[in-house]
């Protein structure tokens, strides 16, 4: 730990044992004294940024303090090692310390001996609950994790001590008071816990995740680049470490179809967690929170329950829990609602769950991501289950399934059970389907006296424009096959010749229009001959690349055999299937591109063995007598 001499205003390193430190909580600007400034005498001169250092140390030294740390400058961040163990520190180096200075630069009060409430503001500065020290995402545990805790406010006027604000503070930030006054964070739930941070803000988005490391008690490698990916590390690790499953019971904050979208269990912010928020807001607050009222969820320990923990694997997150089949009736276990080990109020007989849906054979996404499910398992059909749940909404709406597509019998049985269903309307069910792509039996495989192709492969790009590469199998049973779309979809479909290894591979896609409309759908294709295959083993994926990457949108293609010189003509037309709205993909051919030439080829060779046969029948019939000549005897 590196600590500035209070004294010297040097820096020192220390290994092992600390001496007593004084500790600086303040918000960035745009411009702070890094380490290396700090340590160029000639900077310090003419730096008004260095001021607050200078502060802290006058004030700790004041306090007969002989350290003090202040992260701006006791860190080196040219150092990636250092300052992922400086992060990952840093909550236990704000409980450690003697005492933490809050620097509160916004706010302006009267200086007061002994303070015991807060000041009104003065003409410099604002109140104390505007402060941006408030909204940022670092001061959180700044605030939480040291005992003794002074505020100051821009001129280093004390304002007042963190054990006599604790109402104020409490009003302000949400925090049980019982933390502001030293308890354990652990007897929070986990979700209570992420609400604290649900109005916080930091300059990067991997921060949000990585100032909360010390309120979950976690650590994890900091990854700066990765994005929001990082949140979902976050959780991925708290569940390693926790059984409380109000991990789950966020709450979607979108408006309009992301709120109807299937998602993963986890959540994508601290924000999803504002339902167990409870605080003295002010009126944009309470604007901001108008959907949702304040979820009063406690941990419930039911010794029915099962005991698995819940595992973090490629597949998704492993669950073995209770559900509740809502659709029984029509595919057990497609639609249920998993219970968590939470309920509303303190009372065990409502118990909190979340709905799911399967995507594939045992892997589930969360729908209707807005609401909790209240549960009365003594009035309901509960039963142990083990699944997989998908843990971000990339697996989703990448279509991360063993089986992209489904029929229009499966819709129709679908749409005649939610008919009857109290917990999903047919109408949302339709939506899921519309501009979808609907392909016939025939589609499936067309054929001609001159040939035929078959569907043996489907690839489709998800959401991170990967592409993923389904077998299909043609001489299955199928009446038709539906592609759900999403904006911007593309899918690649592989047809085979059946006398051949010949391909044509057709590039379906949904373009969005600006009005938010279903979207243009266009078609185009491209013909891979055996030749070329052989000859180059990337043309495969090569020729994929180059479709996916087209900018020519069209209604109708056609597509060539340059060896066989046939053609095979694609087309989307509007369709209604099963009453919802959709682009069928109609396939005609393979028929020749000059038909007299092809039609010769085509009964060639039943001619020439027709002639051969003609030949052979003429020898066998036509008698060929042979009388020789007998010389006369004289």
């Amino acid at each position: 730990m590196r600590l500035i001499n209070t004294k010297t205003l040097k820096l020192q390193e220390f290994i092992g044992k600390v001496p007593p430190y004084a500790i600086l909580s303040h918000t960035w600007g745009d411009r702070e004294t890094t380490l290396q400034e700090f340590q160029n005498r000639s900077y310090r001169k003419g730096s008004r940024e260095i001021a607050k250092i200078f502060a802290t140390c006058r004030q700790a030294r004041s306090q007969g303090l002989d350290y003090a740390w202040v992260d701006t400058c006791s860190i080196d961040k040219t150092s990636s090692t250092e300052l992922g163990e400086a992060i990952n520190s840093m909550f236990k180096w704000y409980r450690d310390a003697a005492v933490c200075y809050a620097f509160l630069e916004d706010v302006s009060t009267k200086q007061l001996a002994k303070p015991k409430r807060i000041c009104a503001p003065t003409s410099g500065g604002i109140g104390l609950a505007n402060s941006r020290w408030f909204t940022r995402g670092w001061t959180l545990q700044e605030l939480i994790a040291p005992c003794n805790m002074e505020f100051y406010d821009m001129h280093w006027n004390l304002i007042g001590e963190k054990q006599d604000m604790v109402s104020e503070l409490r009003n302000i930030t949400g925090i049980d008071t019982f933390v502001l006054q030293g308890g354990p964070l652990e007897q929070v739930s986990i979700a209570r816990r992420m609400s604290w941070a649900a109005y916080r803000q930091t300059s990067r988005e991997e921060d949000i995740a990585y100032s909360l490391l010390g309120i979950f008690g976690v650590n994890m490698p900091l990854l700066y680049g990765e994005g929001n990916r990082s949140y979902l590390r976050l959780q991925e690790e708290i569940l390693k470490q926790s059984a409380d499953q109000t991990l789950f019971a966020w709450r979607a904050t979108a408006s309009g179809a992301d709120k109807q979208e299937a998602r993963g269990l986890f959540a994508h912010s601290p924000r999803e967690f504002q339902n167990f928020l409870d605080r003295g807001e002010n009126s944009t607050q309470k604007r901001q929170r108008s959907e949702h009222s304040k979820d009063n969820l406690m941990r419930l320990w039911d010794s029915r329950a099962p005991r698995e923990p819940w595992t973090v694997s490629n597949r998704g997150i492993r669950v073995t829990g209770r559900i509740q089949d809502l659709r029984p009736n029509y595919e057990r276990y497609h639609t249920v609602i998993l219970l968590l080990n939470c309920c509303f109020g303190g009372n065990p007989g409502r118990i909190v769950g979340i709905y799911l849906r399967r995507q594939d054979g045992d892997r589930y996404a969360r729908i209707r991501p807005g609401e909790l499910a209240s549960v009365e398992p003594l009035r309901s059909i509960i039963s142990p289950y083990s699944l997989y749940g998908l843990r971000h909404a990339d697996e989703v709406r990448g279509h991360f399934y063993d089986q992209p597509w489904t029929s229009s019998y499966t819709i129709r049985r679908e749409l005649e059970e939610l008919a009857h269903s109290k917990f999903e309307n047919s109408q949302a069910a339709k939506e899921r389907y519309e501009h979808g792509f609907y392909i016939s039996a025939k589609g499936l495989k067309p054929s001609t006296i001159f040939g035929q192709y078959k569907l043996h492969g489907v690839m489709m790009t998800d959401s991170r424009g990967l592409l993923r590469f389904f077998s299909f199998y043609p001489d299955d049973r199928h009446m038709d096959i539906v592609l759900k779309t999403y904006p911007n979809f593309r899918v690649v479909l592989l047809y085979k010749a059946t006398t051949s290894s010949d391909l044509i591979l057709v590039l379906l896609g949904r373009k969005v229009q600006p009005d938010d409309s279903g979207g243009e759908h266009w078609v185009t294709a491209t013909y891979l001959s055996r030749w070329e295959l052989g000859e180059k083993s990337t043309r495969f994926l090569d020729a994929v690349a180059s479709l996916t990457e087209t900018t020519i949108h069209s209604k109708a293609v056609s597509c060539e055999s340059r060896d066989d010189e046939l053609r095979v003509c694609l087309s989307l037309t509007p369709d209604i299937v099963e009453g919802i709205p959709m682009s069928k993909l109609q396939v005609t051919g393979p028929w020749p591109i000059l038909f007299w030439q092809s039609a010769f080829r085509l009964i060639s060779p039943y001619l020439i063995n027709f002639v051969l046969w003609v030949l052979m029948i003429a020898t066998l019939t036509i008698p060929i007598t042979y009388v020789p000549e007998i010389p006369s005897i004289s």
